[in-house]
């Protein structure tokens, strides 16, 4: 996927693709179920006693974990038996953060990715000194930047986080590529094996070295890094927008019941059995989309060609010799493409395609479209389902920026986008505001963990 030829993008695309379809991802769902599982009970942790309100927390960070755990654990080098993880020598590496609520993995491969360091990223052990100074070298656009980046220090430090994650992976590609064919495939590696092994002359079968081996490591750092950060930051926003609508909310627990019935406890039993009875929650789904149209962090950029132009007023600008650079949250809130462009419908992925609600063809595109679509698409949309289906009627949520504001001691006006306190802030993808400050109380569904 990271590469600049475009035949060559297509032909490793189609070789991961498989392993991140909903098919693959269904079929071995039990290692994704486990961490949104250790995701749901980390945050019932976090509630009050007897239905009062716990302490105040940034739910980013929570949801942040939880989509390096499942990046982690599932789709690139996933662990083919219970209680192996395919990143544990990862996690186990010295210079790693330490931390809680399964801060290890999260904190291992925010140090390591390097070239998505963003301003989310947190030191947590008294030891991360060198971390520390990553961060803040990845975060200033400035002229020292440029310079501190070619000096030894820096690029001793980039070599050594890209030599702890490749000898994390390279046991495990070379693991399964020596598994016999009938195997069953539970990894994005393990598909794009058996195509390139598939695809072989007998007599001239491909050897794990060279630049097989290469491009393997360097695909599977891409998934690592190329959207978790995207992922996480719309499952926050998925929370806070059912929060701020009630009425969605109560539809959302409806359909929860209806599909799973009443018994919380056995949602985890009915996806092993029934994983495809995800697919039945089309309400659910409308409700990731509808965040994910409010809340679109995601752009791309495109070749421009001599035969396509932008008019303004009709004024016609050539683009020949231009990238262009796409915006889908721009197009998401255009109010001749969407109606009622601010307020959230999930509604309008439910009605039917002649209602002015419905989305027009190829305007809705917060993965992006075409040859350049987000490959983890599905991946994205069965962790937010699954994250909503295990906590919503189990746990309340509520955002307390005041409260936030008195532990950081802060005094006078609040910051505000739109009149929000609750807005994305930084450079490129960016962060949530403060991490969107929360606290949780158990409803009469929920069950505490202790």
């Amino acid at each position: 996927m990271s590469c600049d030829d475009l035949s060559m993008h297509k032909l490793w695309r189609s070789r991961l693709s498989p392993g991140l379809s909903l098919r693959g991802l269904l079929s071995n769902i039990a290692p994704i179920l486990e961490e949104v599982e250790t995701f749901a009970n980390g945050l019932k942790r976090l509630a009050g006693n007897d239905g009062q309100w716990g302490e105040i927390f940034p739910i980013y960070d929570k949801t942040m974990s939880l989509t390096y755990d499942i990046i982690a654990c599932r789709p690139s080098l996933a662990r083919t038996d219970p209680g192996t993880w395919g990143l544990h020598e990862l996690i186990l590496q010295p210079h790693c953060h330490t931390g809680h609520f399964r801060a290890t993995k999260i904190g291992s491969l925010r140090a390591l990715a390097t070239e998505y360091i963003d301003d989310w990223i947190r030191a947590t052990d008294p030891e991360g000194h060198e971390d520390r100074r990553m961060q803040a070298t990845a975060n200033r656009h400035n002229l020292k930047n440029r310079i501190e980046r070619v000096t030894p220090g820096y690029r001793k430090t980039l070599a050594t986080n890209s030599k702890v994650l490749r000898d994390a992976i390279l046991p495990h590609i070379q693991d399964r590529f020596g598994l016999p064919p009938d195997t069953k495939k539970f990894t994005v590696i393990d598909y794009a094996l058996e195509d390139v092994v598939g695809q072989a002359p007998s007599e001239n079968m491909p050897k794990l070295d060279g630049a097989l081996l290469e491009t393997l490591i360097s695909q599977t750092k891409f998934i690592f890094f190329a959207g978790g950060d995207v992922v996480g930051m719309t499952l926050a926003w998925v929370f806070y927008e059912i929060t701020r609508h009630p009425a969605v909310l109560n539809d959302l627990r409806a359909e929860h019941d209806k599909i799973f019935g009443t018994d919380v406890t056995t949602v985890g039993d009915d996806l092993r059995k029934q994983p495809y009875k995800l697919n039945e929650l089309g309400y659910t789904n409308a409700v990731v989309k509808e965040t994910l149209r409010l809340h679109s962090p995601s752009q791309s950029l495109r070749q421009a060609s001599s035969d396509f132009n932008i008019v303004i007023d009709g004024v016609i600008y050539p683009t020949q010799y231009c990238l262009l650079q796409t915006s889908a949250g721009t197009i998401h809130r255009r109010e001749d493409i969407f109606p009622r462009p601010t307020e959230f419908l999930p509604e309008r992925f439910l009605v039917a395609e002649e209602n002015p609600l419905h989305p027009p063809k190829n305007a809705y595109r917060p993965f992006e479209m075409g040859n350049m679509r987000c490959i983890g698409d599905e991946l994205a949309l069965v962790e937010m389902r699954l994250a909503l289906l295990y906590t919503v009627r189990e746990v309340d949520f509520q955002f307390d920026w005041d409260g936030w504001d008195r532990l950081q001691g802060r005094t006078g006006p609040s910051q505000m986008v739109f009149g929000d306190r609750g807005y994305v802030s930084g450079s490129d993808v960016g962060s949530v505001k403060d991490g969107l400050p929360t606290r949780i109380r158990f409803n009469k569904e929920g069950t505490p963990i202790g």
